[in-house]
């Protein structure tokens, strides 16, 4: 880790899984490339969460990397527990709330650094390690606005806050996904800078929740100096999956690559998941030199996937725990349920098939979201169809057909199906070096103004 004194903080928030870090990773490199004094802290909102990071070893080591500290709060106890609830019951907060407005009030203090913050944050860790009105900038995933940011951002009263995309999703907004709730466009953060990677997800955000100012900067880790920064590692070569990979390739295996999804009542029931599942298990499985590597979603239940990977030869087959570029660096071929793991694999130059079902109208899903488009056939599908850098099959013959096509092209033409996607993939997600850089200069900037 680097060890710096100042008293400029950037604040990085993780709230509920590791994949918030990715996309502000590279930009976090060139932050500290740019400016040495300024001390980087990364806040995890449980230790449980922290903990997991054994399964994204490749995150783990480059947050250390880059920034001063890691912190989390202390694991709760009775006690702990005890005060929470009593902090968080109605007639505390609302006592908390108007003795802290009192308090600004007479001593003409910011909001936050009294009795609010003392009642929210006595078993909290963070305002030990670090002094709250020291932090200048807060950044934090847009998918999170919870009590625990919510937490942070109350004492850190005069920090500035930088919202940035989750992961290398494309937003793309129709009137088939639009959300006409006014209690939902209302609910949304809070922010100085509004960070997007897209020209689409401009419109989107303008469109979903009345949000004008966002700002595109492209996508941070699909940066070619980054993919590089990540694919050369050589601890990489000391992982348990990268020996897999390089031991069934010395058996003249293909590799090829699974990226799934969890339940979800919105997006994929427990039927369609188990029918994806077997179906793309038989589908590897009956080429016999084929092996499957399977990324889980960070929010899937292990249990419930090994259920149904237990009829299938575990020789053949591995859950794997790499960072989703980096494995599909080493693999062949990749096969993904709905996912933005697909610009990943793009990325790094591999034909991706996604595999999925959609339902037949946006009527039959019980909530609108982002999640679907209609496309130029007239079906739904994901951004990722829409915009037509992904094949599409929603059968396993389909996708048996694309598998075979891959590995035995000239019994299967499919009119250079692989190099088109390649194409247009650059097209739209650009080529470029400098989305990191772009986005640190605009963090910096902020920085610069509250000093000046």
């Amino acid at each position: 880790m680097v060890h710096s004194n100042t008293k400029n903080i950037i604040l990085l928030l993780v709230d509920t899984h590791w994949g918030e870090v990715d996309w502000i990773l590279p930009v976090l490199h060139k932050i500290r490339e740019k400016k040495k004094d300024i001390r980087l802290v990364a806040i995890f909102s449980s230790k449980n969460l922290f903990d997991k990071r054994g399964n994204q070893l490749t995150l783990y080591n480059k947050l250390c990397e880059y920034t001063d500290e890691i912190i989390y709060p202390n694991p709760k106890n009775i006690i702990t527990k005890t005060w929470d609830w009593f902090v968080n019951c109605l007639p505390m907060r609302a006592a908390a709330y108007y003795t802290d407005r009192l308090l600004q009030i007479l001593f003409q203090k910011p909001q936050g650094t009294y009795f609010t913050t003392f009642l929210y944050n006595a078993s909290f860790v963070f305002p030990k390690v670090v002094e709250p009105l020291d932090v200048k900038i807060i950044l934090k995933d847009f998918s999170n606005d919870s009590r625990f940011d919510r937490k942070i951002e109350k004492c850190c009263s005069r920090a500035k806050i930088v919202v940035f995309p989750h992961a290398t999703s494309i937003l793309i907004s129709q009137d088939c996904n639009q959300r006409n709730n006014p209690e939902y466009l209302r609910h949304f953060h809070k922010h100085d800078l509004f960070l997007v990677s897209t020209k689409y997800s401009v419109k989107w955000w303008a469109e979903q929740h009345c949000q004008e100012d966002a700002v595109p900067v492209g996508f941070p880790r699909l940066d070619k100096w980054w993919i590089n920064e990540i694919t050369s590692d050589e601890k990489l070569k000391d992982t348990d999956d990268y020996k897999w990979v390089e031991e069934n390739k010395s058996n003249n295996k293909k590799i090829l690559l699974y990226f799934t999804r969890h339940t979800s009542p919105c997006m994929l029931t427990l039927d369609s998941f188990e029918y994806l599942i077997k179906s793309t298990l038989e589908a590897v499985m009956s080429h016999e030199d084929a092996v499957l590597l399977i990324k889980p979603h960070p929010n899937q239940s292990i249990p419930q996937l090994l259920n149904i990977l237990k009829d299938f030869d575990s020789r053949r087959w591995r859950i794997a725990s790499l960072q989703a570029m980096l494995l599909a660096n080493i693999s062949d071929f990749v096969i993904s349920m709905h996912s933005t793991c697909i610009l990943d694999s793009l990325a790094v130059s591999k034909p991706v098939v996604e595999f999925f079902q959609y339902k037949d109208t946006p009527d039959d899903y019980p909530v609108k979201n982002d999640g679907y488009l209609i496309c130029s056939n007239g079906k739904l599908g994901s951004p990722q169809r829409y915009l037509e850098i992904v094949a599409e099959a929603d059968t396993k013959d389909e996708l048996d057909f694309y598998i075979s096509d891959y590995f035995s092209p000239a019994e299967n033409p499919k009119d250079k199906i692989w190099e088109e996607q390649q194409l247009k993939f650059k097209d739209i997600c650009g080529n470029s070096d400098s989305a990191s850089a772009t986005a640190a200069e605009l963090i910096l900037n902020m920085i610069k103004e509250d000093i000046q």
